[in-house]
Order: structure tokens, then C-alpha cells, then sequence
């Protein structure tokens, strides 16, 4: 048992206790250089971003039930207590340490390997980049831990801040580096001499990290992502596609100055540990360790050679092409349907609407031919992927969510919080697969005996809105017997559960 694991049983009987304070919050955040700037008060004005700090630290109703925040609390966490955990699925929140620190351990390292000082912040890799925990974090075991929790919705706000982004970032690309370093598997030394030399990137989709004859500079790692490589054999082009733990160029590990023989593109969101290769070759030792470290996943970086080049099923290639490009492939579940086997019974949706009351399941979708097995030559499976929830990795519906009424929950599906929705249907508006439908519903009927005695309603034409207007061209009344159409969004994910370990 490592010491993480011992500090964290010895606090079970610990738990984190809550300062309601808000003023004690306040001057918290006014503590914190990053983040000061959102209790800024102006002169004759108030605070500069008053109405973002209410909801922030107070948190605003919206009607009855409907109170959204506060996103930012701030906790005391006792010595030893755990924080986060390594491959826990909350990712909603992110911390900002205020007092005494923190410890960060990850899976097969005894020691911590680093501590976060009063002013810093951890777990924002969860947030971001949509993955879970890279490392528990626990209090540290001396002094404790005082810290604020920061809930996703307050992202927003603190990207107004002009400090706040860089920070983020920079913290974003340390602690990515210092995760991708940790995982490999050379001596402690060798591993912190990576995390300074190597540096940590994250391209969008299209974006061309190698070009062909290009002297190849940085070895690629990919720690989360798709790349798509597209090099020249004696029979014509050759395709083929690299995922999380492959690398690219690793050649120049044995022959320096040597160059990239294909064009290397991203096909999704990806992040990458760049290591730049002269910095390796002025250190042998630490070459060589790399150089036996990634020998295994390295070959599939070899050049493609006309004599090495990969025969690739076109079929094969048709196929994955299709799932990348819709966006499959960053799914944490998928429902399937086998065209060739559906009767078109409908029990599926009848199902559906037994269990959720609304039809959110419908044999719609993006639709993929396939090769059955891996050495079939044609496209003979035919899948249809329903329009329900994928329970994404980089979800942009609960990125782009004001209130944080989409959450990730703790089996990494994503789901819809109703108390805290406001029916602002951006969810829906941003969900690149139509997988949030708009579901609409009635007011019960007010009891006959209580409703209002009411004159005959005029001949005179209705207004738009449905109400009829008096012949005295009096105000528009709207019959009280009139069902209200309102609104409530939710997932059509048919209770899908992903996964964890995709």
C-alpha cells in the first residue's frame, strides 16, 4: 500500500468541512493573484464584475426551484484526506489551493510526485480535457489542506479575468506534462529530465503535426487523440491511423537527422508530449532509456518503406475513415443497431417511451458500413449509431452549459440535473448529434370550481399569441382553461452507463 492509500484509510473517519463564510471566500479569492481580479471594486461603482460574483459565491434563483450556484465554495480538508482520485470520473470541478497544500500521487509511485503550494490549482485536466483523474490528490499530511472548489459554470466567469487564462493554461500544459511523463516507464531521474526538456500540446482536428521529408525535431507522443498518417508505397498512397500511446518519429531515436516519410494530420482533439530530439542525443543515457522504453510502440513509427509498407484492408480503411469522421471514436458508448437483423418492430422506441415517457430513441442516426471481421473485403455489416447521447470525451453541450445542469457523473455518463436546467436550450443547439431533444409538456388544469367567471369571449379575430382580444380593445385574457406549453431538455442517452475503462 502506498502512502497516498495509507493517509487516505487512516482519514476515513475525516470528512471536509465547509466555510459558509462568504466573506471569508471573498478574501480568499482576493488572496489568489490569478483570480483577484473578480473582486475588484471600483469607486462609486461597486464591484467590478458584481452580477458574474453573485451567482459565483452566492448563487441566483430563477423561480421556484430553480437556484443556480454558487460555483465557487471553499472547503477544509484535513490531513491525509483524499480530494480527488486517480481514474475517478467527476470531472465538474477543479480546486485552487488557499492554504496549507496539497499532495499528488499517482498509481505505482510510492512518493508524491509534486506538491501544490497555496495559490495553485489542480484537477483542471479533468475539467478540460474531458478525461478522468490523472492522479489522486489528498491533504497534505502534516498541515492539511484549505481550499476553493471551483464547478465548471464558473469557467466562464474567470475567462473574463486577464490573469486567469494564462495561468489555466500554463498549469494545463505542467500538469499534462508532468501525467504523460509519469507513465513511462524509466528510472525517477530520467522521468523529471522529460518533464523539463518536453513540452505539452493540444491541436484541434486538421491540424498537421508532420509534414513528408520534414527532419523530424520533436518525438510525438499521443496521449489522447487520433492521427491519421499518410505516407507513399510502389502501389500508391498508404493510410493509416495512430491512437493514444503511439508516437511518431521515433526513428530519429536511432538515425539523427532523419525525416518524417509520411504526412501526419490529427483527426480529432489530441494531446501530445513533444520531446525535442537533439536535447536526447546530448543525453545517452537518457536516449537510451527512452529508446527501450518506447522501442515496443515506436515500430508502428518506423518509416513506411515500399518493402514495410502496410496492407491495409480498403474496406478496413473505408470504415474507420467513416467512424472518425463523424466523431465516433471520442464516444464512451456507443448503442448500436444491426440493420441486417432489425425487423423494424419498433419494440425498441416502445420501450423507450414506457421507461423515459417520451420516444427519445429513434432508428435515426449516422449510419456505418462495415467489414464484418477484420479480413473481409467488402463493407457487408450494415450499423446504425441512434441518435442518443455518446457520452463524449470533450462533451460540448455540458462545455457550453451556463448553469451546470450537465454534468459527468461518476460512471462517466453524461446527464441533465433538471433543478438546475433553465430551458436555454444551448445544450441542444450544440450537441453535433441531435442527441437533446426538446420535450414539451403541460400545466395540470386548475380545479373547475376555482376558475374565474368569465364573460362570453368576442367575435373579434385572435391575437397571435392565442388570446382574444375584447370588443372594447381592452387587454388581451387568456383563457385560464388553456394548457401552457412548457419546456423541459433532456438526454435521449437511454440510461447508456460507459465504460470506464475505454
Amino acid at each position: 500500500m502506498n502512502a497516498a492509500a495509507t493517509a487516505t484509510v487512516t482519514a476515513t473517519a475525516m470528512k471536509r468541512q465547509e466555510i459558509a463564510n462568504r466573506h471569508a471566500i471573498l478574501e480568499a479569492i482576493r488572496g489568489i493573484s490569478a483570480i483577484e481580479e473578480l473582486v475588484e471594486y471600483e469607486p462609486g461603482h461597486g464591484y467590478k464584475f458584481g452580477v458574474d460574483l453573485e451567482v459565483a459565491i452566492y448563487g441566483r434563483n430563477y423561480g421556484p426551484g430553480k437556484k443556480v450556484g454558487p460555483y465557487i465554495r471553499m472547503y477544509d480538508y484535513p490531513p491525509g484526506l483524499e480530494i480527488v482520485r486517480q481514474g475517478d470520473w467527476d470531472t465538474n470541478t477543479f480546486f485552487i489551493v488557499v492554504a496549507g497544500a496539497v499532495e499528488v500521487f499517482v498509481a505505482g509511485v510510492a512518493e508524491p510526485v509534486a506538491v501544490f503550494e497555496p495559490g495553485k490549482p489542480f484537477g483542471e485536466m479533468g475539467v478540460l480535457a474531458g478525461m478522468p483523474r490523472s492522479a489522486t490528490v489528498i491533504a497534505h499530511r502534516q498541515r492539511g489542506a484549505r481550499v476553493l472548489e471551483v464547478q465548471r459554470p464558473a469557467l466562464r466567469v474567470l475567462r473574463k479575468l486577464r490573469k486567469f487564462g494564462a495561468a489555466l493554461d500554463i498549469t494545463y500544459r505542467n500538469n499534462g506534462r508532468a501525467a504523460v511523463a509519469n507513465q513511462l516507464q524509466i528510472p525517477d531521474e530520467l522521468r523529471k529530465k522529460v518533464a523539463e526538456i518536453a513540452d505539452f500540446q493540444l491541436v484541434a482536428r486538421g491540424h498537421v503535426l508532420a509534414s513528408e521529408g520534414e527532419v523530424i525535431r520533436k518525438l510525438l507522443l499521443i496521449r489522447d487523440g487520433w492521427v491519421k498518417r499518410i505516407g507513399q508505397a510502389q502501389n500508391g498512397e498508404v493510410t493509416d491511423y495512430l491512437g493514444p500511446g503511439y508516437i511518431l518519429g521515433f526513428n530519429a531515436l536511432t538515425v539523427r537527422g532523419a525525416r518524417f516519410p509520411y504526412r501526419a494530420v490529427a483527426m480529432s482533439r489530441t494531446e501530445l508530449l513533444e520531446i525535442p530530439v537533439e536535447a536526447l542525443h546530448r543525453d545517452p543515457a537518457l536516449l537510451e532509456a527512452l529508446r527501450a522504453a518506447l522501442g515496443a510502440a515506436g515500430d508502428i513509427g518506423t518509416p513506411l518503406q515500399p518493402t514495410q509498407a502496410l496492407v491495409f484492408n480498403p474496406a478496413v480503411k473505408t470504415a474507420q475513415e467513416r467512424l472518425l469522421d463523424r466523431g465516433l471514436v471520442d464516444a464512451n458508448n456507443l448503442l448500436l443497431m444491426d440493420m441486417d437483423l432489425c425487423i423494424r418492430c419498433g419494440n425498441c422506441s416502445l420501450a423507450c417511451h414506457q421507461i423515459h415517457g417520451h420516444a427519445r430513441l429513434k432508428r435515426t442516426g449516422i449510419h456505418v458500413l462495415r467489414p464484418r471481421t477484420p479480413t473481409h473485403t467488402t463493407l457487408d455489416q450494415s450499423l446504425l449509431m441512434p441518435a442518443v447521447c455518446l457520452h463524449c470525451k470533450d462533451p460540448e453541450c455540458l462545455t457550453g452549459c451556463p448553469t451546470g445542469a450537465i454534468a459527468r457523473f461518476e460512471g462517466g455518463q453524461v446527464d441533465i440535473i433538471p433543478s438546475l436546467c433553465i430551458g436555454c436550450s444551448d445544450c441542444a443547439t450544440q450537441c453535433p448529434y441531435n442527441a437533446i431533444s426538446l420535450i414539451p409538456r403541460s400545466e395540470l388544469k386548475a380545479p373547475a370550481a376555482r376558475l374565474p367567471v368569465k364573460a362570453a369571449p368576442s367575435k373579434a379575430a385572435p391575437s397571435k399569441n392565442g388570446a382574444s382580444r375584447n370588443g372594447k380593445g381592452g387587454r388581451s385574457k387568456v383563457n385560464p382553461r388553456r394548457k401552457r406549453r412548457l419546456t423541459r431538455w433532456q438526454p435521449s442517452d437511454c440510461a447508456l452507463t460507459p465504460n470506464p475503462s475505454r
